[in-house]
């Protein structure tokens, strides 16, 4: 899955629980139909200011990967 801080690099649950902040017990994950719409998202917004790194799984991705697999 892409992530908050990875661009249009993959994420994997590993590298996500490396870079959480010390003491943050909760994984924080944001779905919807597209990544550019989730990226617009007020929930998103909250979390980043806060300096929470979030999963966002789009539908189109899931799809995807479904399809070829």
């Amino acid at each position: 899955m892409y992530s908050s801080k990875s661009g249009d690099s993959l994420t994997s649950l590993d590298q996500y629980i490396s870079r959480m902040k010390p003491g943050q017990k909760q994984i924080y994950y944001i779905t919807g139909q597209d990544r550019k719409q989730l990226e617009k998202s007020p929930f998103l917004e909250k979390l980043l200011n806060k300096g929470y790194e979030v999963w966002v799984f789009s539908f189109e991705y899931l799809l995807f990967n479904h399809l070829l697999y």
